[in-house]
């Protein structure tokens, strides 16, 4: 007898449809309950769905055809609502996508990447859940470009070579410019490590980070293996990429963005 987990690994690697479900924070709690699946990248459920909600969200899953009774009287899960969930839990890889607008509140984004199948999971408004296919490899890198607020059509570029730094130094960029420190400290640190007034501008005046990591999923852990982050700056865009042991930080154009992203997916994927 078939797991629900082998069967969603045998369902993804069919030829893959165009799949939507939005779910509640309540829905999606029971329905990892009767996958017996304690969480999801991206999700991990407050506290289990008890009686009498139980029976009230079984019913409503089972208007919406997503739970299903046998003869036997046994609940099932519809067979795309259970592919979909599961990625969650099943893929080797995901893409973690995080956004830091201004004050605004950063969003969250995942993508889970299993054979034959990448699902986009999102939260769009409060206590909603939502989980889409992705289809095309060109779908899914408009899908990331869109998420990190690239604009392909924005020319301006700073005049700057970069630089490339060390993990150690990365590691004091990250913990003390995007911490409380105030932006004299922040500009000082930047300059002492080397950085050049255009790229204190942009490490500083940043409208907008986005961050995209990939991850390798293991048994009892995520570890995160490349990186790119992206600067919306008033100078132009700018990209951090990880190197191996060091950090890559490079002005950008819209278009050179792009492919920098292109290479960043193509790397991932497959890898």
């Amino acid at each position: 007898m078939t797991t629900p987990a082998q069967q969603t690994e045998t369902r993804a690697a069919e030829t893959p449809r165009a799949l939507a479900l939005d779910l509640s924070v309540h829905e999606l709690t029971l329905l990892l309950q009767l996958l017996n699946v304690p969480r999801l990248l991206g999700f991990v459920p407050e506290s289990p769905v008890e009686s009498p909600v139980r029976e009230v969200l079984i019913d409503v899953l089972r208007a919406r055809a997503l739970l299903q009774l046998d003869q036997d009287g046994a609940l099932g899960i519809q067979a795309d609502a259970q592919l979909i969930v599961l990625s969650g839990a099943l893929c080797p890889l995901a893409l973690s996508i995080t956004v830091a607008q201004g004050a605004q509140q950063t969003e969250q984004h995942w993508i889970y990447v299993m054979p034959n199948l990448v699902v986009y999971h999102s939260a769009p408004q409060p206590n909603i859940h939502r989980f889409v296919t992705v289809p095309e490899p060109a779908t899914l890198a408009a899908l990331v470009a869109r998420l990190m607020g690239i604009d392909p059509e924005r020319t301006a570029q700073a005049d700057d070579a970069g630089i490339t730094l060390s993990q150690e130094d990365w590691s004091r960029i990250s913990v003390t410019a995007y911490g409380d420190a105030q932006p004299d400290v922040i500009a000082a640190m930047l300059e002492e490590i080397g950085l050049s007034q255009a790229l204190i501008i942009g490490m500083t005046q940043a409208q907008r980070r986005s961050a995209l990591a990939m991850l390798r999923i293991g048994v009892d852990q995520a570890r995160q293996e490349r990186l790119l982050l992206v600067l919306d700056s008033p100078n132009g865009y700018w990209s951090v990429q990880s190197a191996g042991e060091h950090f890559v930080i490079l002005p950008a154009d819209g278009r050179t963005l792009i492919n920098r992203l292109l290479d960043f997916l193509r790397q991932s994927v497959s890898a």
